[in-house]
């Protein structure tokens, strides 16, 4: 009996042993593993780190790029107030009439891309040789001047009175910005208007089916 005690006591004393190597050995792996997966784990977020900083800086060089790729202004159709609402069937731009002898207000939308604007936008009523008209039986020439104040990249109508001479055949009317000092701001442009006729008129119906009227 003593001795069967005895080699019971070695047996469990062995199995113990055995027990206590093999925890040992997993929690040696374990933490192998779990340093590894740890390593591989910072190594991917400095990766990601890394793309996500050159993804911006390449966004943020190409934001730069197309700034500088935009035009510095960009300036619209300078249109008769009274006919803005006309659209020319083809083009589908608005018409621009005139009556010879009256005045004429016109909208002109105009945007700065690059920074806030200060200037003036000049238009007048021109020869084929780009010379503004003179006003029949005086010695003067007309041109109408009027502030162009622009918040960066915000469109803006802007308004302005012409006199369309009462001897012109062909209207064409010429547009000008110009900055604080006096230079131009951007290229003129010039363009044709259309005369009306004499016994053509714009008049304004209130009713309550303006379809009628169109």
């Amino acid at each position: 009996m003593r001795i069967e005690g005895r080699q019971s006591s070695c047996a469990g004393d062995a199995r113990r042993g055995s027990q206590s190597l093999l925890l040992l050995v997993l929690m040696a792996l374990s933490c192998l593993t779990g340093c590894g997966g740890c390593s591989q784990t910072d190594a991917e977020k400095a990766a990601e780190r890394k793309a996500r900083d050159q993804e911006a800086i390449a966004a943020a060089k190409k934001k730069a790029e197309e700034e500088k790729k935009k035009e510095a202004f960009v300036v619209g159709r300078l249109t008769p107030l009274l006919s803005e609402n006309l659209i020319e069937t083809d083009g589908g731009v608005s018409l621009r009439l005139a009556k010879p002898g009256h005045w004429a207000t016109t909208i002109q939308p105009m945007k700065a891309n690059l920074g806030d604007f200060e200037g003036r936008i000049t238009i007048a009523a021109v020869n084929p040789a780009g010379k503004p008209m003179p006003i029949p039986h005086t010695a003067y020439e007309m041109t109408s001047s009027r502030p162009a104040v622009l918040a960066k990249g915000r469109t803006k109508r802007v308004e302005n009175e012409l006199l369309i001479p009462s001897n012109a055949e062909r209207l064409n009317v010429s547009s000008e910005l110009t900055n604080s000092a006096g230079s131009l701001a951007k290229e003129p442009t010039t363009e044709p208007w259309t005369l009306m006729p004499s016994h053509q008129y714009f008049f304004m119906v209130l009713a309550r089916e303006p379809s009628r009227y169109a």
